[in-house]
């Protein structure tokens, strides 16, 4: 019987323009198909459109439903090799409810306070219980050790988000390859990635 294996090349046609990889600014469909691949998130969604664990074990909440305690799996790196910890956590909580980053993503972490409990565990503490919060988890986590001396007000254009963003998906950045065309589009755009085996 056929079945699929691994390897091999998939080419995948998306109208629209592509202006950043990183996920706090991620919104139109191409860059959030491209954010998707390339970043991961503390929790993610399965075939079922379910919330599932990606970059954490899974999450505790406690009794008042205010305070989230979430684990992250050991032995997770960035494309770069670097480890993924807490920090990284919560730079990426910190800079989307820093009001000069202007996230897309800043009115979903408006009052959570994010805290590390030590490398592999982080806390969320709500001003009042949201049993929704968990799907706020899903967004990409963006690595410290790169983008920590960027300033918040610089991150939106910064080149890391279009030339060599460093994520921890199932895919890594490879080129993104502009081209004229005949239409009157005028430019194409054509975005290599490589599988990531961590």
């Amino acid at each position: 019987s056929e079945k699929p294996v691994s390897g091999g090349v998939y080419h995948e046609g998306v109208v629209g323009s592509f202006t950043t990889a990183n996920p706090l600014y991620a919104t139109g469909a191409v860059d959030t198909a491209v954010s998707k691949l390339v970043f991961a998130g503390l929790f993610t969604y399965d075939a079922n459109n379910k919330l599932a664990p990606d970059l954490a074990t899974g999450y505790e909440l406690n009794d008042t439903g205010k305070i989230y305690t979430v684990h992250l799996k050991k032995n997770i790196f960035w494309h770069d090799g670097q480890p993924i910890t807490a920090d990284d956590v919560v730079f990426t909580i910190q800079t989307i409810q820093n009001t000069e980053a202007h996230s897309v993503l800043q009115s979903s972490m408006r009052g959570v306070d994010v805290a590390k409990v030590d490398n592999q565990t982080v806390t969320f503490t709500l001003q009042s219980a949201l049993g929704s919060f968990p799907t706020s988890l899903t967004v990409g986590l963006l690595p410290k050790h790169i983008l920590k001396d960027v300033p918040a007000a610089s991150l939106r254009n910064y080149p890391f988000n279009t030339l060599n963003p460093i994520g921890s998906g199932p895919f890594m950045w490879q080129r993104l390859t502009l081209a004229k065309t005949g239409d009157t589009s005028g430019h194409s755009a054509t975005i290599s990635l490589t599988r990531f085996s961590a």
